[in-house]
């Protein structure tokens, strides 16, 4: 997720994530993922994962 990169995490067993709707009436919704994020830190790279 760009937004967890943005703001430094890398790996985590949880993700979450929060945001305000606006209008009437305004909204709050939290999130949270569990999933592994495959982030790469040089996107010119590439990762080969061979599964059992």
């Amino acid at each position: 997720d760009a937004d967890a990169q943005r703001e430094g995490i890398n790996a985590s067993a949880r993700y979450p994530k929060n945001w305000v709707t606006t209008g009437d009436p305004a909204r709050e919704f939290t999130m949270i993922q569990s999933a592994p994020l495959m982030l790469l830190a040089d996107p010119d790279a590439f990762v080969s994962v061979q599964l059992a």
